[in-house]
């Protein structure tokens, strides 16, 4: 940010402590009204009203992504964005499963319900600059494929992470016991996302989640949304991406 006066750089603090205030005060008649069109999405009988509760509810989550992540509120930003680009998908299936469009709606619900109204994080004023994440960050990936579980280390290594691997769960499962990481990050097999999520229940304080997935589905988003992940991406991973969910997820989690 360019050198500006004390005295302009208090004022431009003060605009902005104002403005997240005002977005505070909004949020609870955001999320109530989240909550009333899940309800209606789990209540409609017709196809045609199936996919106008979804657009409504496309549109509201997109905004409240872009708006919660402006304003610090960085977690519902990032629940908001997943469940955003569940929607999306569900728009895009042509004949998606009944049950699947029940467990959405009860996955905004939750997220209305979970949502705090008010966040100590810092005004955007006060963040850094810099990018330039720990390098005691230590992080767990399970990926299958050595190969690829490597070059995804290496990679994330060269961001100044410390990248332990493990191709099978129950590896996984024992580090854990001994050491917990700073974050998960999974390239999901059939399975292994159901068992990540009850690991991390065992946990007083579930670990940051990035999935990764080959499939792009409906079915897929949820599937991880309400396995609490933070993040989700597909191959082939944009690990510039995924490196910068991982730092936010890190940074004000």
């Amino acid at each position: 940010m360019p050198n500006i006066s004390d005295s302009a750089r208090e004022a431009l603090q003060s605009q902005l402590q104002a403005l997240n205030e005002k977005f505070a005060e909004r949020l609870s008649e955001e999320l109530a009204e989240l909550e009333h069109l899940a309800k209606q999405l789990s209540q409609a009988d017709e196809p045609e009203q199936h996919r106008q509760r979804m657009l409504d509810l496309h549109e509201r989550l997109h905004r409240l992504a872009g708006t919660a992540g402006t304003f610090g509120f960085t977690a519902l930003g990032q629940r908001s964005r997943l469940l955003e680009q569940s929607a999306d998908s569900w728009l895009q299936t042509a004949n998606p499963d009944p049950q699947l469009l029940v467990e959405f709606a009860q996955a905004v619900r939750q997220l209305a319900t979970d949502a705090p109204l008010s966040d100590s994080a810092s005004t955007p004023l006060d963040q850094p600059e810099a990018h330039e994440p720990p390098a005691a960050h230590r992080i767990y990936l399970l990926e299958s494929d050595s190969a690829a579980g490597q070059e995804m280390c290496q990679t994330l290594g060269n961001f100044g992470y410390e990248v332990l691997l493990f191709q099978e769960i129950a590896l996984l499962r024992t580090a854990m016991s001994g050491q917990v990481p700073d974050a998960l990050i999974i390239s999901r097999h059939d399975g292994e996302l159901e068992q990540v999520s009850a690991l991390q229940q065992t946990l007083e304080t579930p670990l940051p989640l990035l999935v990764i997935d080959h499939r792009e589905d409906f079915a897929s988003q949820l599937a991880a949304v309400r396995a609490g992940a933070k993040g989700y991406f597909t191959r082939p991973v944009d690990v510039t991406r995924l490196e910068n969910r991982l730092e936010n997820c890190l940074n004000y989690s």
